[in-house]
Formats: structure tokens, sequence, C-alpha cells
């Protein structure tokens, strides 16, 4: 039985509260609009020990970034920004390097974005609920579904150009539910009630 994924909840619970408040305006404009407009920001996060531990493959991501054409906005994760003093690494001047974003704003920066550029997991699960074209700097993913529905990219910068790629992401058609829809918590607390018997209640 699929019952959903409470991730999911969670970030749509988070969007929901932004676009309530007005927050969501605060990182980039409303997503339509900046998909829409030739200045959309390509959000990136890169952390991975297989992208920053090795000067030469860092070296390639940051040079695969400096030929996007976009704006690129990159909240910074220590271990990177620690590799690039380590390695003695500059990132390109175009490329607005933040601090780690919290989860609010990450989710206004993510949901506004033309596509996102990651090694993260989490992400590219998040971007491909949004509706965000993932294009992901790692040879494999635990979330083939968003490989497979063609929300998801796996790049390898040796042998593809990440700005053209950037260019010519692709948004399918279709409901995105490869993990089902929303409303898990209830279906989980209700298939343990039929399983178990009684009724769940949250502890005090």
């Amino acid at each position: 039985m699929v019952v959903g994924d409470v991730m999911h909840d969670a970030l749509l619970d988070m969007r929901a509260q932004l676009r309530a408040s007005g927050d969501l305006l605060i990182i980039s404009p409303e997503s339509a609009e900046a998909r829409a407009s030739d200045c959309g920001e390509v959000l990136v996060t890169l952390h991975r020990p297989s992208n920053t531990d090795d000067p030469a493959q860092l070296a390639r991501v940051l040079h695969a970034l400096a030929r996007i054409r976009r704006p690129v906005c990159w909240p910074m994760h220590p271990r990177t920004r620690a590799a690039l003093v380590r390695h003695r690494l500059r990132v390109p001047s175009h490329v607005r390097v933040e601090e780690p974003f919290g989860y609010r704003a990450l989710v206004c920066a993510l949901d506004g974005a033309w596509a996102v550029v990651t090694d993260s997991g989490g992400l590219q699960k998040e971007a491909y609920w949004l509706g965000t074209p993932c294009l992901t700097l790692r040879t494999e993913t635990e979330w083939v579904e968003t490989v497979a529905s063609g929300w998801n990219r796996l790049v390898d910068l040796n042998a593809d150009d990440l700005a053209a790629l950037v260019e010519a992401v692709h948004r399918p058609d279709g409901a995105r539910d490869a993990y089902g829809s929303v409303g898990a918590a209830s279906r989980i607390v209700k298939t343990i009630e039929r399983r178990f018997g009684g009724v769940c209640r949250a502890a005090a």
C-alpha cells in the first residue's frame, strides 16, 4: 500500500504558508513569472565528497557554472566553502553565494527557480513535487522515479554541457504523484489503527 510521503505534505504546507504570508516573493518572483522570463534564477546546492573533495572535480563544477547565462544563486554548504579555500578555487563572478538557507528560504528559492543544480538527495524530490526541473551532479540517485518521469537528469560533467542542459530543461505534463498523493500522515494513522486496532493519539 502506498500511503504517500510526509515530506511531500510538509513541503506543500510550507509553500502554502509562504504564499499566504506573501513571503514567497522575498527570494524570487512567483514561479510562473520567473520561469517564463529570461532572468529566472538557477539554484545550486552542492556538498557531497564526490563533488568537493577532488580539486579537479570541483574545478569542473565551477567551470560548468561559469557557462550558465542565467543568474545563479548558491547557498553554500560549509563543506563546500572549506573545499574552495583548501583547493584555492574561486566561484564565478556572476554566481551569488549565500549562507546556507533554512527550510523556509529554500522552499522560496526552489519554488521560483528556473532549475536546480544539486547533488542533494532530498532536494531532488522537493524539486519534483514543486515542478522545478532538476539536474543532479551524480552518477546515480535514490529517487529513480524523478528521472523516469523526466523531471530529473543525472549529469556527468565530463560529458555534458551544463549550461546547455539548463537552458533546455524539460517540464513534462501530467501529475507528479510517483510517491503517492498528499495526506500521507492521516493515511499512515488510519493504516496503523486498522492493523493494530484502537485509535492513535498524539503524545502529551
